[in-house]
C-alpha cells in the first residue's frame, strides 16, 4: 500500500463482532447515511510510510471526560470536490470500530450542532474546515495533508472487552462518496486496556477500507418489496357433428359433461392465467 493515493473499493475486510456501542447523545437528530458503500465509492486510505497517524480511546469513571482523538498527517488528505462534499452545509460523521465494539460519531452542521462547520478563510480559497460543538466541546478540522478530531460526551465505545486489537477509524465528509480511512495495527498490551487504547501505526496489511459490522448503529437496513401479478383462465368448449363433447375446467375444480347432438362445428377458447408473487429483501448499509 502507497501512502498518498486513492483506491477504488475493493473486497472489503469482513468483523465479526459481539456488542456495540450506541449513537452519541450530542448528535441523535443527524440523520445517517451509510459510510463509504455508495456507488463508485472511492477508498482513500491514511497510513504507510510518508504518515503520521494516531488514534486514543480514553474511558474513565466520568463519562463526560471520556473521548475519542484521531489526527492524521498525509498527502492523501485534500480539499478536492471530489473528496470532500462543503461540511458547512452538509456536514461529516465519523465512525471508529473493532471486532468487538462500534462508535458513529455525526459531525453535524449547524443548527443541529452549534456552531458547527465553518470555512476558513469564509470567503476565497478555502484553507480548512472547522467543527465545533459547543455543548460538548468536541471539535475537529479538515486542511490539506490534515485531519483532527476529539469527541467528548456520548462515547459509548467500551474498552472492557480488552484487547481491542486493531481499531478502525472511518470519515465521510458532506455527501461524497470518499471515505478516508485507518486501519491501526493492535498496540502494545500497555496501550490495549480497559482504561485506554492508543495506536499510532497502520495495520501491515491495510489495502482498503473494512466493511462496518452490520450492528453497528452507523448501518442503516433498507427493505425493498417487489410485486409480480399475472392471470390465467382456460376455458375450451368444442361441438362437433354428429356429437358434441363439452368440457369445463379450472384450476382448483374440475367438472365434465358429455352429450350427443346433431350440429356444425363451432369451437372457442379463452385464455387468463392469475399467479401473484410477492419477494421482499433486506439489505444491510453502512453512517
Amino acid at each position: 500500500m502507497q501512502s498518498g493515493m486513492s483506491h477504488p473499493s475493493r473486497g472489503r475486510r469482513p468483523v465479526s463482532n459481539t456488542s456495540r456501542g450506541g449513537i452519541p447523545a450530542w448528535a441523535v437528530l443527524l440523520t445517517l447515511v451509510p459510510f463509504g458503500f455508495e456507488a463508485g465509492a472511492t477508498d482513500v486510505l491514511i497510513g504507510g510510510p510518508g504518515t503520521k497517524v494516531q488514534v486514543q480511546i480514553r474511558k474513565t469513571t466520568n463519562p463526560a471526560a471520556d473521548s475519542i482523538k484521531y489526527s492524521a498527517t498525509s498527502s492523501a488528505i485534500t480539499l478536492a470536490s471530489h473528496d470532500v462534499d462543503y461540511p458547512p452545509l452538509h456536514g461529516a460523521r465519523a465512525v471508529v470500530f473493532s471486532a468487538t465494539e462500534c462508535q458513529c460519531l455525526p459531525l453535524g452542521p449547524l443548527p443541529i450542532v452549534t456552531p458547527g462547520w465553518t470555512q476558513v478563510p469564509p470567503f476565497g480559497v478555502t484553507k480548512k474546515y472547522k467543527w465545533k460543538d459547543d455543548l460538548t466541546k468536541s471539535t475537529a478540522q479538515l486542511s490539506a495533508n490534515r485531519i483532527k478530531l476529539k469527541a467528548r460526551g456520548g462515547i459509548t465505545y467500551a474498552l472492557g472487552d480488552a484487547p481491542q486489537g486493531e481499531v478502525e477509524v472511518q470519515l465521510v465528509f458532506g455527501d461524497s462518496t470518499a471515505t478516508f480511512c485507518t486501519r491501526f495495527a493492535e498496540p502494545a498490551a500497555s496501550n490495549d486496556s480497559a482504561k485506554r487504547y492508543k495506536a499510532t501505526a497502520a495495520a501491515a496489511d491495510f489495502t482498503a477500507c473494512g466493511e462496518l459490522p452490520s450492528d453497528c448503529p452507523c448501518v442503516t437496513t433498507t427493505t425493498t418489496t417487489s410485486t409480480s401479478t399475472s392471470s390465467s383462465t382456460s376455458t375450451s368448449t368444442s361441438t362437433s357433428s354428429p356429437a358434441s363433447t363439452t368440457s369445463t375446467s379450472s384450476t382448483s375444480s374440475s367438472t365434465s359433461t358429455s352429450s350427443s347432438t346433431s350440429s356444425s362445428s363451432t369451437s372457442s377458447s379463452t385464455s387468463t392465467s392469475t399467479s401473484t408473487e410477492e419477494e421482499t429483501s433486506t439489505t444491510s448499509t453502512t453512517l
